[in-house]
């Protein structure tokens, strides 16, 4: 699939070397390709381990966007929230454009590599949930003191939903979904326009990560201790309600819970965790915001 590692690419991002097929192996990735590196040697020295992270087409639209995510990861770490570091090209630049594929050509980023499993390895203790929603208060803390902003706005944001039933209207008539099921999703993003929406003034707005899940968060066990060693992707941060962040996070957890404990359980522990760290915001729509965000998937 790539070769933004061949031997020129690999020349500007610092390496002598990465060309043997056990050196590159391809991770879990939703819309990016992300690749782990080993047995690594640079030009003027650095990690024998990196994660290559070769950007999707429609986030490489936006160069802005990229630079922010580079700034907020070092906010991030210098505040206590361990998420990847950038490992800079010999130019010096955080990230360029390479050609992928004939033609193609996306933005390419090397990262060190942080300790830990994602988070779907693990069973999601009380007490691990209420670390989860502790990070997220600490998130929020921290981005609003950073004054950082950002105009992009992923595809998956709930604000999104003229095109949200622009492709629930397209999978109908394609048959892909039924009419009780575009029903349910049309009354979902209603309730959410009604409840939340149109009453911005009462709920808090703020960048939010919106994509905390099973796969962006890496745990590490010691003495049946679980402690949360890193915070992944940030592809999806943008400004938007805060409820929703922390809808999303529960019914992430809710999804790959092998507990099967139930959302109510897992609500209770995420925002018993928020509260550590801050007030919490007004939360009387969250059910609300779970479905208007489970209308988007």
């Amino acid at each position: 699939m790539v070769s933004a590692l061949d031997s020129e690419c690999s020349r500007r991002v610092g390496l002598q070397m990465c060309e043997s097929e056990t050196g590159l192996r391809e991770l879990t990735g939703y819309e990016d390709c992300n690749y782990f590196l080993n047995d690594l040697v640079w030009e003027h020295g650095g990690p024998s381990e990196a994660i290559l992270k070769v950007t999707n087409p429609l986030e490489a639209k936006s160069h802005d966007n990229i630079d922010f995510q580079v700034k907020l990861c070092d906010i991030l770490n210098e505040n206590g929230i361990p998420c990847p570091k950038t490992i800079k090209r010999v130019d010096g630049r955080d990230w360029a454009l390479e050609e992928v594929v004939n033609g193609v050509r996306l933005p390419v980023r090397v990262f060190g590599v942080l300790l830990g499993s994602n988070l779907e390895n693990f069973t999601f203790e009380a007490s691990l949930v209420q670390d989860i929603g502790e990070l997220l208060a600490k998130f929020h803390v921290i981005a609003d003191e950073s004054k950082l902003s950002v105009t992009h706005m992923p595809y998956i944001a709930v604000e999104h939903r003229r095109s949200i039933l622009n492709e629930m209207e397209l999978q109908l008539k394609n048959s892909i979904i039924s009419k009780e099921r575009s029903k349910l999703i049309a009354e979902c993003l209603d309730e959410f326009e009604r409840r939340v929406a149109n009453n911005r003034q009462l709920h808090e707005v703020g960048l939010i990560h919106s994509d905390i899940n099973e796969t962006n968060l890496l745990i590490t066990e010691e003495n049946n201790k679980k402690k949360i060693t890193g915070l992944l992707d940030f592809g999806d941060v943008h400004r938007s309600f805060r409820i929703v962040d922390i809808a999303s996070t529960v019914l992430y957890l809710h999804l790959s819970d092998k507990l099967q404990q139930g959302v109510e359980s897992l609500t209770r522990n995420i925002l018993e965790g928020y509260r550590r760290v801050r007030a919490l915001p007004l939360c009387t729509d969250l059910l609300t915001a779970m479905k208007a965000r489970l209308s988007r998937e």
